[in-house]
């Protein structure tokens, strides 16, 4: 099956069989943008590809990606907490909202746990101007046993995870927590938040595939949460073009805002002498805060009949 290209788009065609008499095709466009006061500007370098392997960034690793259709849409933000008019502070809070959605991170300078009279104390964070906001600086990691490491399934990489009171001082608290369920107490053992990628097997991902008893959701509810990428707190009903995004704190100048932008092409799907448009979907917002971007990308599935030497393609052109 072929793909004609006509945009600046990054685009892939996947294409095989769906079952014993019918091809599919899934088709992925993806866009950067420039975020002007003005508006989006398309960007004409280093554009954000459709990547088949695993993708590594600063912030976390984008998985590779795959056919299957994504129902809802990841909100993802690349980025570092900056205190405002880069003057040091040692907490602050951030934000991303997408229309009425919106997601808060407390952000606190370095801390750990000290021991006293009356048991284990938070120290004072410390003053910072940037925070990377990664899964490093959330809550999580790795005990130490007698057997080997014991990593915490929510997040291996993370700071703050111990079981022991005895083994706690010195131990450093995370970086970013959920402001609605902050660490109060060294029993404490909240899930991590952030807004990087999220691992496709951690924790917090898992828990959406089973209900409180433990038994196996359906693949129609479950689907969601398997095929995002984002962390399942940011995986948000499709937004609609215009709607308005806002990210606080990532930028020491104010607020990075921008909107939805609509689908600027048409894809046509050509069998033979028939014809059909496709209607790709926005299931992909990645805002990119220190190069002031936004990445976009919209994904259209579909099946047809399997008919013998039949000519194939997905066409693509400007809206």
């Amino acid at each position: 099956m072929k793909l004609e290209n006509g945009t600046t788009l990054a685009a892939h065609l996947f294409s095989g069989p769906a079952d014993e008499t019918n091809l599919g095709c899934a088709l992925l466009l993806t866009a950067t943008y420039e975020i002007r006061e003005r508006g989006l500007e398309p960007a004409t370098e280093a554009l954000w590809p459709v990547h088949l392997e695993p993708l590594e960034t600063p912030y976390g690793t984008f998985p590779g990606e795959i056919a299957s259709r994504k129902p809802k849409t990841d909100v993802i933000v690349l980025g570092k907490a900056k205190a405002p008019g880069g003057e040091a502070v040692r907490q602050m809070t951030v934000s991303v909202s997408v229309g009425s959605f919106r997601n808060s991170l407390a952000v606190f300078g370095d801390r750990r746990w000290e021991r006293s009279a009356g048991g284990l104390r938070a120290t004072e964070p410390l003053a910072f101007r940037e925070m990377p906001i990664v899964w490093a600086n959330a809550y999580g990691g790795k005990l130490t046993t007698p057997v080997g490491d014991m990593p915490n399934t929510d997040n291996p990489v993370g700071k703050g995870f111990f079981l022991d009171d005895r083994e706690g001082d010195g131990v450093p608290l995370p970086n970013v927590e959920d402001p609605n369920a902050l660490i109060r107490s060294p029993k404490d053992l909240p899930k991590p938040v952030g807004w990087a990628p999220y691992p496709m097997a951690g924790g917090v991902r898992m828990a959406k595939l089973r209900d409180a008893d433990g038994i196996a959701l359906p693949a129609e509810v479950v689907e969601p949460w398997i095929m995002g990428w984002a962390h399942p707190d940011l995986i948000i009903e499709t937004p609609a073009a215009g709607t308005r995004i806002e990210v606080q704190g990532l930028s020491a100048g104010g607020p990075i805002a921008t909107t939805v932008p609509p689908l600027p092409a048409r894809a046509t799907l050509v069998l033979g002498e028939e014809s059909r448009s496709l209607s790709p979907r926005l299931d992909t917002i990645i805002v990119q805060a220190e190069e002031r971007r936004l990445v976009v990308r919209w994904r259209a599935a579909t099946t047809f009949e399997m008919r013998p030497r039949e000519v194939r393609l997905v066409r693509i052109e400007p809206a």
